[in-house]
């Protein structure tokens, strides 16, 4: 379930859940504004990471060159720069949203049912709800980091390589790979996966758990 939809402790007052479909819509809407309003913040963060000029010419790798330029020009370039890989963020962060919402919402059905009706409404019984909320939001950072962690190296291509498109940011990861085989494409694709799903848990702990909590106490301590 999403932190946007309030729980309740007595199942029999529970609003009835989102539907899987409507999860996926409100998460690919997410993903969409995110990227629209935020990809060139994560475009300096990675490039700073990098040691690359923050206004780069993704073609050459080169700080970017704005003398003599316009006003219209020179914003047109900055934004390019920070904008770089869009289109491949936009393929990217757009699914990988909708399935964290998704993947929520299922943990938390599949959680519930392995709860018995006097455990759901026992409040001897409230730290196992508490558990099994935190559970399931921890396994969405599990679960989605299968998709992200190949997903970010092919972005990562679009913001400091120069290849933007989707095709040409795949096939710029794929040549790195160093061993043949099946093998070598695993151990080139699953780079950083555990350290993605360390970090994608505890963002998911904290979207999906502890946001959902804080709603919770506000709206009680307002009722």
């Amino acid at each position: 379930m999403s932190p946007l939809v309030p729980r309740h402790t007595h199942r029999a007052s529970r609003p009835a859940m989102l539907p899987l479909s409507v999860e996926f819509a409100i998460g690919s809407a997410t993903g969409l504004l995110d990227c629209c309003l935020f990809h060139w913040i994560d475009t300096l963060k990675v490039r700073r990471q990098d040691g690359r000029p923050l206004l780069m010419d993704v073609a050459s790798g080169r700080p970017l060159q704005l003398g003599g330029l316009g006003p219209r020009r020179l914003i047109a370039r900055c934004l390019g720069s920070l904008y770089a890989g869009f289109s491949t963020n936009v393929s990217l962060k757009v699914p990988y949203m909708a399935c964290m919402f998704v993947c929520s919402a299922f943990n938390s059905r599949l959680l519930s049912r392995l709860a018995s009706d006097d455990e759901a409404t026992e409040p001897d019984h409230s730290w196992k709800r508490t558990a099994r909320e935190l559970l399931a939001a921890a396994l969405v950072g599990v679960e989605v980091s299968l998709l992200l962690s190949p997903l970010e190296m092919v972005r990562i291509q679009g913001q400091n390589c120069g290849k933007g498109g989707l095709l040409s940011a795949t096939k710029a990861v794929a040549a790195t790979t160093r061993a043949g085989g099946l093998l070598g494409m695993w151990q080139t694709w699953t780079r950083g996966m555990t350290a993605t799903m360390h970090r994608e848990s505890k963002y998911c702990m904290g979207q999906f758990f502890l946001c959902a909590k804080i709603s919770e106490q506000a709206s009680a301590m307002m009722a």
